[in-house]
């Protein structure tokens, strides 16, 4: 299924339309959200918005003889932490709902 990219911009734009502050406000608030977030993540806490899902932090393994898609070339890949999203519960069931559209592309679980 075709996605639609949705920018910072674009959400901040969706908030100035809908609500009485202005785009200079939305903007500061969005930046500081984001900032702080990515505060947490760092400090490897853990994130709950309730209605929306989780942040957290994961740690990966690092590997030998990894192959990188672009090139083909065998690297290492070094243990490192990645951010992760779980929907909650308001989203998935909102995403089960969600009409497919009119493509042939396959969605894979």
């Amino acid at each position: 299924m075709a996605s639609k990219k949705v920018t910072k911009s674009d959400l901040v734009q969706k908030v100035f339309e809908n609500s009485n502050f202005t785009k200079k406000e939305i903007q500061s608030v969005t930046d500081e959200l984001i900032n702080q977030i990515k505060k947490s993540l760092e400090e490897k806490s853990t994130i709950e918005i309730r209605g929306f899902g989780t942040f957290e932090v994961s740690f990966r393994n690092g590997r030998k003889n990894a192959r990188n898609p672009k090139s083909g070339k065998i690297v290492d890949v070094a243990p490192h932490y990645v951010a992760k999203f779980i929907p909650g519960k308001e989203i998935k069931d909102s995403l089960k709902n969600t009409k497919e559209d009119n493509t042939n592309e396959s969605v894979a679980d």
